[in-house]
């Protein structure tokens, strides 16, 4: 196994802040300076619920579930989430195997579902306070869940917690208040599909957006199917348009979000040229028809299958490709910048976080599970086989695939941003922005009425 350098620790501390945005300390940039782990929130915050209050005093003790625990018998802890899916196959059920034999009495029952499908169960039991005793959460979707008073308050765990410490993890914050502790953190890149760039006598991967429109133009051969870009921008999609269209703006040291948590981006000039070329790769037939309808796991089945040269995605997707085609030859590379652009670029990151139900019945063999992942033996194994960076700096970054250590490489010279994290209902935010996107790629409106509705929206929910 390939161990590569612990670089990451200030980095991945200073990019997990929940509020950022709002508090408009570094407009969700890191790597530039440490932002330290417990800062910023969202809001004022001065209610006091259910889920904010230490566990010692919540309600739900006494019950015949938390008496038996007390008592050495087993209890079931369910652990909702989309992650086995993305791992290679069996390894999350080893590291829960090895959970359970270091704690007889606690029992971990999966519950496995694609991301989208985890997003609106998560949702629909937050309204009832039927959510499952641990969850796989996005940072774009603790603010909400925060405010339906459906995760636990850390906090009391975190101070009492003996295999890591505050400095050691970054504290996902509403209010003041963690809610979410990242176990990993994933970069996105460019995907090359090399034996079809090899094909057409390309050697070297694009970095710039005329050498990226060349090398689409050279493969693309829709006859046959095959396309120079496989994208989404989906409605049943919300994230595609953070996930394909922000990080290109990103990569292009462009702004969504300004100093003082407002959406500023329909006069941002990167997000204009950004928003220009892709429909201009649209425009000239170079990206997958279906690009409004699929969504994301689709797009990485075209890929795995052949059928495109180039895909942005998380690097999560390296277990998916290899599964799904071990013979495709694919590398990941940097996202494509304007022509002439100098500095760093911004690469989009984002968690696999988690949390703990409100009203689980059994919060401390709940907090326990979480702070086994999280240990640094334990979780550098999790991110090893997850091909991301560890949420415990503690833990080393490893990896035996060629394609991580190129997303790695990206990672170290430049910085990670995500601005959206932790904004009010950022999944409506993002649906509105893929309907407006749509509009103007369909020749509905133009860009700039597409990006000034967009703004306006945004700062209606954002209340800025």
């Amino acid at each position: 196994m390939k161990k590569l350098r612990k670089m990451m620790s200030v980095v991945l501390i200073s990019c997990m802040v929940i509020g950022l945005m709002a508090c408009g300390s570094d407009n969700g940039k890191a790597g530039d300076k440490d932002t330290g782990n417990n800062v910023g929130s969202s809001t004022d915050g001065k209610e006091t619920n259910a889920a904010q209050e230490p566990a010692a005093e919540q309600e739900d003790s006494g019950t015949e579930q938390e008496m038996a625990a007390a008592d050495g018998e087993k209890v079931t802890l369910e652990f909702a989430q989309w992650w086995e899916n993305e791992l290679p196959e069996g390894k999350l059920a080893e590291i829960i195997d090895r959970f359970e034999e270091q704690h007889p009495n606690i029992e971990v029952k999966l519950v496995t579902n694609p991301y989208s499908s985890t997003h609106d169960a998560l949702i629909a039991g937050a309204a009832t306070g039927t959510i499952s005793d641990v969850c796989g959460v996005d940072g774009t979707w603790i603010y909400d869940l925060s405010k339906m008073n459906a995760l636990l308050n850390l906090d009391t765990y975190m101070g009492a917690e003996d295999k890591f410490t505050a400095e050691d993890v970054s504290c996902v914050k509403v209010d003041g208040t963690t809610y979410m502790i990242p176990v990993v953190v994933y970069s996105y890149h460019m995907y090359a599909n090399m034996t079809l760039l090899k094909e057409h006598g390309i050697e070297e991967l694009p970095t710039t957006f005329d050498e990226f429109y060349a090398a689409c133009e050279a493969v693309n051969d829709p006859d046959n199917n095959i396309y120079g870009w496989i994208t989404v921008l989906s409605e049943a999609y919300p994230s595609s348009s953070q996930d394909q269209f922000m990080s290109l703006v990103w990569a292009n040291q462009g702004n969504m979000i300004g100093e003082d948590g407002r959406a500023v981006f329909a006069d941002d000039t990167a997000v204009n040229d950004t928003f220009a070329f892709f429909k201009k790769c649209y425009d000239a037939g170079l990206v997958n028809p279906g690009i409004f309808s699929m969504t994301s796991p689709d797009m990485q089945d075209t890929f795995a299958n052949g059928y495109a040269a180039f895909m942005l995605s998380t690097c999560s997707t390296i277990n998916t490709l290899r599964t799904a085609n071990p013979d495709l030859e694919f590398t990941m590379g940097a996202v494509p910048i304007k022509d002439g652009m100098e500095g760093k670029s911004g690469v989009m990151y984002a968690p696999w976080g988690l949390g703990i139900s409100a009203n689980t019945e059994h919060p401390d063999e709940a907090w326990e599970f979480v702070s086994y992942l999280l240990s640094p033996e334990v979780n550098t194994e999790f991110a090893g086989y997850a091909n991301a960076f560890p949420g415990n700096t503690k833990s080393e970054v490893i990896s035996e695939d060629e394609a991580f250590v190129n997303a790695y490489k990206l990672v170290q010279e430049n910085y990670l941003i995500n601005q959206v994290q932790g904004l009010p209902s950022t999944e409506d935010l993002m649906k509105n922005l893929t309907v407006q996107l749509q509009l103007a790629f369909r020749g509905d409106q133009d860009i700039a009425r597409s990006l000034t509705d967009s703004e306006d929206y945004w700062n209606q929910v954002i209340g800025k």
